[in-house]
């Protein structure tokens, strides 16, 4: 099981919903998603890869055939905030319940079980997002977030956090 990031929900009237960072949160929720917000837009990506939680609780940027590109250890609070960018999910709640990424062994981040990853990005999917990144002269080297280099860690002039769900996970959740 790895955790997708998956940003809006769809209403049943079809339409996407997006709910930014509501005021109602309690202040170390909120200082959770822009942490984790800010450390998303920290890692260098592939332009072809994905970012995902691994089941050890690492967050991991992850070209379209699982190299990884660069791996953070995951606190359960930036969990938690990692889930809750998605819809809730009950299996992602039990199985991250009282995972702690940091403590990890260093050499597992860079070089996780296969088993802690997604499933490779091979044949007609990998064509297809192939082909549209050359139709669309689509580069995330504007955001400074390809072939290793650090992006940029200002992001208030970037999109706006949405949470979508409320994953109990943390000790103190009821």
């Amino acid at each position: 099981m790895s955790a997708s990031l998956s940003i809006g929900s769809t209403t049943p009237a079809g339409r996407k919903e997006r709910r930014v960072l509501p005021d109602e949160l309690p202040p170390e929720r909120k200082q959770a998603h822009r942490d984790l917000h800010t450390l998303l837009y920290s890692l260098p990506l592939d332009p072809l890869g994905i970012v995902d939680v691994g089941k050890d609780g690492v967050l991991r940027s992850l070209t379209h055939d699982r190299k990884v590109v660069a791996a953070v250890p995951l606190e359960p609070r930036l969990i938690k905030a990692y889930l809750d960018l998605g819809e809730w999910n009950a299996e992602a709640e039990a199985h991250f319940r009282g995972v702690d990424g940091t403590k990890v062994p260093r050499p597992q981040w860079d070089q996780p079980d296969s088993d802690m990853l997604p499933s490779p990005l091979e044949g007609s999917p990998l064509d297809e997002a192939k082909r549209l990144l050359d139709e669309t002269d689509m580069s995330l080297d504007e955001f400074g977030h390809y072939k290793g280099e650090q992006a940029q860690t200002d992001t208030r002039g970037l999109c706006p956090i949405v949470v979508m769900s409320d994953h109990k996970i943390l000790r103190d959740d009821k």
